[in-house]
């Protein structure tokens, strides 16, 4: 992100999509969603709709035709698809995008409604796989920055004040609301998710702070996460197993 970053004064944008396009385009050049070699879901938000926007690689397969829609109303380049998923309001722009059939839509980042994406997961499983009941399920998240919040600090913020956490607290209980759910709706050991807290002494100032100290904090996180939690590797092996057999 630091490479990324612009100074251009009075500008909208706080980041240059030049870099990250170059880099999208040297790792995936012409590859699209109709060649992934397992299944592939990533959320987006569509602004012109106003509603959630799923890119899916079954769709551009041909797996599960919604109306008269053929497989190239739904495959899109993986470069493409990469910009969109991290068109964060505020970071960059929002994303323009088209199909290989010549659709088009406007899209932005899908962690607003979908942080952890674990529910739209089962329930396109069940979709796919005739609503089967042995599903394994392995969430990774990438830290939690959850500085408490005192009652008399908080009774004292202004509108505007207020205005700044209501995202924080939106993603943070949506993510919350997600894992109780599908821990409730699977069997009992089959969903794990990976999430641990960030111990920082200043709170993590957007989803772009690459400060030495939160880099350090999110290695620290998930080494200190996979040592003290054994059970994660035998999880892995299981999945591993389904996958292969």
């Amino acid at each position: 992100f630091k490479r990324m970053a612009v100074a251009l004064r009075g500008s909208h944008l706080q980041y240059s999509e030049g870099r990250l396009n170059r880099w999208a385009n040297h790792h995936y050049h012409n590859s699209t969603l109709s060649e992934a070699m397992t299944h592939l879901m990533i959320p987006t938000y569509d602004l012109v709709v106003r509603q959630p926007h799923f890119f899916k690689s079954w769709k551009a397969q041909g797996y599960h035709p919604t109306g008269r829609e053929t497989p190239e109303d739904r495959d899109y380049r993986i470069r493409d698809m990469v910009g969109a998923s991290l068109a964060e309001p505020g970071l960059f722009d929002p994303k323009v995008i088209s199909t290989r059939s010549g659709r088009r839509i406007t899209v932005i980042d899908g962690n607003l409604f979908a942080a952890n994406p674990s529910m739209c997961a089962l329930v396109s499983a069940q979709r796919l796989h005739d609503h089967s009941s042995a599903y394994s399920m392995l969430s990774l998240g990438t830290g939690r920055d959850e500085q408490p919040l005192s009652f008399m600090k908080a009774r004292f913020w202004q509108p505007a004040q207020w205005h700044k956490q209501m995202l924080n607290f939106a993603i943070d209980g949506s993510q919350g609301a997600v894992s109780y759910q599908v821990d409730k709706i699977l069997p009992q050991g089959s969903y794990v998710r990976v999430n641990p807290h960030l111990e920082l002494s200043k709170p993590v100032k957007g989803p772009d702070d690459t400060r030495p100290s939160v880099l350090r904090a999110l290695r620290h996180a998930a080494e200190q996460e996979i040592k003290e939690n054994t059970a994660y590797s035998a999880y892995i092996e299981e999945l591993k197993n389904q996958v292969y057999d």
